[in-house]
């Protein structure tokens, strides 16, 4: 799966300035279309909002991927992300029935990457970083 970071203008619909974004070029399978909406959902607010209980669900599963005693699930304002091991299952929080599983180790790749580009911010004076890589 080739992944790709960006900073996009979200001026006409949030006002919000530079905004990041998610882009995967292999998207013919309906469980990284999830992982984009879990991962981009924003619920209209700052877009760095998650990234607190985004950096949560990391460090939970970095510690205790195996130990099912620990809850490594995480909701955003749309979607909920759940790891059980080697498998994260990514649902609909609106309809439980709306779900797929990949792998968790694919889900914490990008969700570390996810979380350090949206650190770093926009860039200054229009510059705008981009990031590629490969799970």
């Amino acid at each position: 799966m080739d992944v790709e970071f960006a900073w996009v203008c979200d001026e006409q619909y949030y006002g919000h300035g530079l905004f990041p974004v998610i882009y995967i070029h292999s998207l013919d399978d309906i469980r990284e279309k999830l992982f984009l909406a879990f991962l981009g959902d924003h619920g209209g607010m700052r877009y760095d909002v998650y990234i607190p209980i985004f950096i949560v669900l990391r460090d939970q599963i970095r510690m205790s991927k195996f130990d099912a005693a620990v809850n490594k699930s995480c909701c955003t304002e749309s979607w909920c992300a759940e790891v059980k091991g080697d498998v994260t299952s990514i649902s609909f929080a609106y309809d439980e029935s709306y779900d797929q599983n990949m792998d968790t180790e694919i889900f914490y790749r990008v969700l570390c990457e996810w979380i350090d580009f949206v650190q770093q911010g926009p860039g200054q004076d229009g510059d705008s970083p981009v990031k590629k890589f490969t799970v």
